[in-house]
């Protein structure tokens, strides 16, 4: 029907079926509610008006918010076309011309800008080949000196854009007014440390927590993964250390059905495994039974609290809305870990070590002066 009566020739020919759209992009208020107001469940208008004619709409699909990260280069691109943009990018030229009060070599100037020909605007210009006549100072920010030839290759760079304001000389004063904002945008930026003492401040924090973290993952963290030799060391002098509790290699079931709970002591009396009891005892719509099957160590979650650490199979026991029952196929006493059981704590611990010797040496190395009549003076201010 739309294909033959609709008026809207950009969706006629496709059924009426419109491209995607989002809130805000078409210029109809009236047809926008109307079209976002459908659902899945209702997804057909009533036939409604808007100042273009009649409408019936029909739901398609619905798309939902892409994720910041998804929308971040479209989002940026539309604030940097934003007229409110643009009126923060020119008062900050406008401060910055002012602050640095750039004076321009209008020799220098004449003969770089006739440097740029007609063929700008074909996008078929190029850098003449001897720069040697325009590499003389064209204005100073600062102790920064930009060149003609600095500006000469910054109009290169934008002849991509395809300007068409004429003649060319006014084109080339487009430009380098552009050039100087970007050449003072780019030295306040290289200065921030100097105009602020407090973003200085930070940057200087950040370059040494960098500094920090090499020499850490320098001297500790590295050396305490790569030196087997000095862990193997470390681990036997310190053994006593790194201890198992007692253990228990056990299955263990537990339902919150006391019936099945019963029926899994006897299978696990039989011998069964964990995998042929949730087999039996559970069924495709229905989880009647869990098991969990390890070594675990005294104080283990996993263990039931009431556990008696003896082989065989437990009694039922009770805890909170399940029932438990245990199979101990065998209880293995406390003793020393191996260094690869105990690698984890042991390399942790290592590191520990390597980082208290280096800061032993760096105080060695370096004589660190306090005052305590400040410190305590700054310990009063903090309670305050």
């Amino acid at each position: 029907m739309a294909k033959q009566f609709s008026e809207d020739k950009s969706s006629s020919s496709k059924g009426g079926v419109l491209s995607r759209f989002g809130s805000g992009q078409l210029s109809s208020e009236e047809f926008e509610n109307a079209a976002f107001a459908l659902t899945p469940q209702k997804p057909i208008s009533e036939p409604f008006q808007s100042k273009f004619g009649w409408h019936i709409v029909k739901l398609i699909e619905r798309h939902p918010l892409k994720s910041f990260d998804e929308m971040k280069s479209e989002l940026e691109n539309k604030v940097g076309k934003d007229d409110r943009s643009r009126l923060i990018t020119n008062s900050i030229n406008e401060k910055l011309r002012k602050e640095y009060a750039v004076k321009r070599d209008n020799k220098v100037y004449a003969a770089a800008s006739k440097a740029i020909t007609n063929d700008y605007y074909d996008n078929k210009w190029e850098l003449p080949a001897d720069t040697k006549p325009y590499d003389k100072k064209l204005f100073a920010i600062k102790e920064r000196e930009i060149t003609g030839t600095d500006f000469l290759k910054f109009a290169k760079t934008q002849q991509k854009a395809s300007y068409t304001l004429k003649p060319i000389n006014k084109l080339t004063d487009n430009l380098y007014e552009k050039f100087l904002d970007e050449q003072l945008n780019k030295y306040y930026v290289d200065n921030l440390e100097t105009t602020f003492p407090d973003f200085a401040a930070i940057m200087d924090e950040y370059r040494d927590g960098l500094l920090l973290f090499d020499l850490m993952e320098k001297e500790i963290w590295d050396r305490s993964k790569t030196d087997t030799l000095g862990l193997k060391q470390f681990y036997e002098a310190n053994k006593s250390s790194y201890n198992w509790k007692t253990r228990l290699d056990v299955i263990i079931a537990s339902s919150t059905n006391i019936d099945v709970i019963k029926k899994a002591q006897k299978m696990l009396k039989e011998n069964n495994t964990s995998e042929q009891l949730k087999e039996k005892l559970n069924t495709k719509d229905k989880v009647n039974l869990m098991t969990n099957a390890g070594v675990f160590e005294e104080g283990n979650e996993a263990l039931p609290k009431s556990i008696k650490f003896e082989a065989g199979v437990s009694d039922i026991i009770k805890e909170g809305d399940y029932y438990f029952v245990a199979k101990v196929n065998k209880v293995l006493p406390a003793g020393a870990k191996t260094l690869e059981e105990a690698k984890g704590k042991a390399i942790n611990d290592y590191q520990q070590y390597l980082e208290q010797n280096w800061v032993t040496d760096l105080k060695k190395e370096f004589t660190v002066k306090t005052n305590p009549e400040v410190f305590e003076q700054v310990k009063k201010e903090l309670k305050k």
